[in-house]
């Protein structure tokens, strides 16, 4: 965190230039930091992700995506760190300026218990948003190894092109009643093979808010994921998981209209986990659901870099209110909010 923070700070202090042109940053707006405790049906999750870029030249990026992190469950600790250096050209515009689309090759780096390495690539697609924010999709290809599954994987995102914001007014962030936000992370669906076994996982996550007032917004969002592992000789195995949440609540701004905002925040998530597990020769089958319902108490702050994008950082307590599965908690986070609809 002490990392993500400045970094992003830097980046937007940059001065805003033409779209795509040599010079320019880029940057997936769900870059950040995440930490949850305790949540229903996982251990401790402590993640950071940053995806961006610079343009060498026009239409021509060199950048990066990390992931660092690891899964804590009882007495056991699964690190996780990736490494993707990649290069990507974005086609000249046709009649449709708003839309532009990309190809990339690049390789990757992965330490989990040893080291892995595979190559990656990938075609896409950006649709202009608002000046500066754009919605993505890509298809993107990785190899595999001999304990990494290959696969194509299909994700949906939005990103920010340091280029397209000029209209942005750096020092007023006016009036937000009447505007939406949304959070970055959309979904994405894997399909990937190791050997005789087939993964299939996908996820889509729709967050975001409504101004009521310039001090007072309603939030809210939908999410679902779910993850298929199946093995067709040999050690038969069938392993399914699927997630599904539900979150509304209300989060109170204060200092008006200023880069930085405090603000306090209380609402309502409800999530429901299905497990199913059969393994051939083995009598016992695994088959598990249940739901959990808890509430969510936040404090935190926006920074404005404008009046279109924010830094959103929060801590929170999230305690158990009935169910079948999970326990009261903290949760935090570091990343970043864009904000569409009156201007």
């Amino acid at each position: 965190m002490k990392f993500i923070f400045p970094f992003l700070l830097l980046l937007f202090s940059l001065s805003l230039q033409a779209q795509y042109d040599k010079g320019n940053w880029y940057l997936n707006a769900d870059a950040g930091l995440r930490t949850v405790t305790s949540r229903p049906g996982v251990g401790d999750l402590l993640g950071s992700s940053f995806s961006g870029g610079f343009f060498l030249e026009n239409n021509v990026m060199v950048g990066t995506r990390l992931e660092l992190g690891s899964l804590l469950n009882d007495d056991l600790e699964d690190p996780h760190y990736r490494i993707e250096p990649f290069v990507r050209y974005y086609l000249p515009t046709g009649r449709m300026r708003r839309l532009r689309y990309f190809a990339e090759v690049g390789a990757g780096l992965l330490f989990e218990n040893n080291l892995q390495t595979y190559l990656r690539g990938g075609v896409g697609a950006e649709y202009q948003l608002a000046p500066g924010i754009m919605a993505t999709a890509g298809l993107r290809y990785n190899t595999g190894g001999e304990a990494r599954a290959s696969g194509l994987t299909l994700d949906f995102g939005i990103n920010l092109v340091f280029g397209d914001l000029e209209g942005s007014k750096q020092n007023d962030i006016g009036s937000r009643k009447g505007t939406f936000f949304l959070d970055a992370s959309v979904g994405q669906l894997t399909l990937g093979k190791l050997n005789d076994i087939n993964l299939i996982s996908g996820a889509i996550s729709l967050n975001g808010g409504y101004f009521l007032t310039n001090k007072l917004l309603l939030e809210g969002g939908l999410s679902f994921s779910a993850n298929n592992v199946e093995q067709t000789t040999d050690r038969e195995f069938l392993s399914r998981s699927n997630r599904y949440a539900a979150n509304v609540g209300f989060r109170y701004l204060f200092n008006e209209g200023k880069k930085f905002q405090p603000y306090l925040a209380a609402g309502l998530r409800y999530d429901y986990v299905t497990q199913y597990y059969e393994r051939e020769n083995i009598d016992r089958v695994i088959d598990f659901s249940g739901g959990n319902l808890s509430a969510d108490f936040k404090a935190g702050f926006l920074y404005n870099f404008n009046e279109r994008v924010a830094l959103d950082f929060h801590v929170g307590y999230n305690p158990r209110l009935g169910g079948s599965l999970g326990q009261s908690g903290f949760s935090g986070g570091v990343g970043l909010k864009v904000f569409l609809g009156r201007r």
